[in-house]
């Protein structure tokens, strides 16, 4: 709490001091920072002064799990064989086939991209210049969460759905300033069903404000 409060003038007056000076020097800079924790709930438990949270949340982007957003793992492996193909070495960039790029997006990445990163690498390591193929995959990933298989229409038909509510839903909520009256009006969703979906997705309203 003490270096928040340090902090917190600094970010109110731009000035601080050097360590061994008096006279306090002038910075212009600006502060991105980021959290995986609820920075709402730290405040509620003492551990993050509110004041600077607001001094923070100039402007806010928040990032979903890497398992609410699966249509990005195929850009981001085609980013990551890339650079593995500039580094060279004795790992060298592999071929992934349609179905073990399937078998990556079937799995729910506790570990988010830094863990696909890892992932890639592993497999470009064990496949140097080679094909990597479903079964390859689930070999590293001991079969958890992994399905190398076809999930059955109406599984396929849910997570669909599912991904669309949470897009369509966050969209929604940033374009309304998390503000739940305009944010219904926009969906045009009776109150009852509207918090029933908020409820369902796991949204609040205030985490948009």
């Amino acid at each position: 709490m003490n270096v928040q409060s340090k902090l917190l003038r600094f970010l109110d007056s731009g000035e601080y001091c050097k360590v061994g000076e008096s006279k306090p020097r002038k910075a212009d800079v600006r502060l991105l920072s980021a959290s995986n924790r609820d920075l709402d709930e730290l405040c509620e438990e003492g551990k993050l002064r509110r004041d600077l949270l607001y001094r923070l949340a100039g402007a806010i982007v928040r990032t979903t799990p890497l398992r609410e957003r699966r249509e990005d793992i195929p850009l981001l492996v085609k980013h990551f064989l890339a650079i593995l193909a500039k580094k060279g070495g004795t790992v060298r960039k592999c071929c992934i086939t349609d179905e073990a790029l399937g078998t990556l997006r079937e799995y729910d990445w506790p570990g988010n991209v830094r863990q696909l990163k890892q992932m890639i690498h592993l497999l470009c390591e064990r496949h140097p210049g080679g094909t990597v193929t479903a079964e390859d995959v689930v070999d590293i990933l001991g079969g958890r969460n992994v399905d190398v298989g076809v999930a059955s229409y109406q599984d396929e038909k849910n997570r669909c759905l599912e991904e669309f509510d949470k897009q369509y839903f966050t969209k929604i909520l940033v374009k309304s300033g998390g503000k739940a009256k305009i944010a219904m009006e926009l969906t045009k969703m009776h109150s009852k069903n509207f918090y029933k979906k908020l409820k369902v997705l796991g949204f609040t309203t205030r985490n948009f404000r």
